[in-house]
């Protein structure tokens, strides 16, 4: 942040943490905050993820997570899951959280594939308008109906869901 070195999404989220007990005046125990930062490696997939990337695998895509999250986060986030996923890239690797642009060259770089030849699947407003400033065609899944940050960066699609992804790649 600010230009500053790369700070661990765990630590990012240990200040943000600190910052709301401040702000609420709270007083959490050390094991209390502990599990809450733990929190993000027990991340329960969305009721439908889990056939959607079976069939999404079996169909003959391959599947890669692009996240904020610490590489080690993302690997139990991965594990937890039915599927073996083909690539787990991190912020850590760019050195910048989304919707940098920088997060969102990882997979084109790394793969060596043009951008119109990833789909990238966002599950937030400001990940959806990162990736199509970044120039990669974009799937929301909008499960809460939120309206669209820009326009001008509107994504390619816009579903409530993941099921969405089983009609548009056959």
């Amino acid at each position: 942040a600010l230009g500053l070195a790369h700070t661990s999404f765990r630590e990012a989220t240990r200040q943000a943490l600190a910052y709301v007990e401040r702000r609420y005046k709270l007083s959490l125990s050390e094991e209390q905050r502990r599990e809450l930062v733990m929190a993000w490696d027990r991340l329960t997939p969305w009721p439908e993820a889990p056939e959607v990337l079976k069939t999404l695998k079996a169909r003959g895509y391959a599947l890669a997570i692009l996240s904020n999250g610490d590489r080690d986060m993302l690997k139990a986030v991965a594990d937890s899951l039915p599927v073996a996923f083909d690539h787990i890239f991190s912020c850590e690797e760019a050195g910048h959280y989304k919707p940098h642009p920088e997060i969102y060259a990882l997979p084109v770089r790394k793969l060596n594939l043009e951008r119109t030849r990833i789909l990238h699947v966002a599950g937030g407003s400001s990940d959806a308008l990162g990736a199509v400033a970044a120039g990669l065609p974009c799937y929301w899944s909008n499960r809460t109906g939120d309206a669209v940050l820009d326009p001008a960066f509107a994504p390619t699609y816009d579903r409530p869901d993941l099921s969405g992804l089983l009609e548009i790649l056959t």
